[in-house]
């Protein structure tokens, strides 16, 4: 899971572990339409991809994006 997975330097570490392999769970506060073109190009890489809704700031929101991300991709390996 990346957190800011959409743009800039989360963005880049999100492509760099897909192009390794890993599916990845990127999280946006704002960045829903780059989180989904985010998402189109991981998905390139022929792994799993999912773009979360997430405020790290409130517990309920992380909380509900970790079981998400457990549901879609199996659980979480690297935060």
């Amino acid at each position: 899971m990346i957190t800011g997975g959409a743009r800039r330097i989360g963005r880049a570490i999100a492509l760099t572990l897909a192009e390794a392999g890993a599916d990845v769970a990127i999280t946006f506060l704002k960045s829903g339409r780059e989180a989904q073109h985010t998402v189109i190009d991981l998905t390139s890489f022929g792994v799993r991809a999912v773009a979360l809704h997430c405020d790290v700031r409130d517990q309920k929101s992380v909380k509900s994006v970790l079981k998400e991300t457990a549901e879609e991709l199996g659980g979480l390996d690297i935060l």
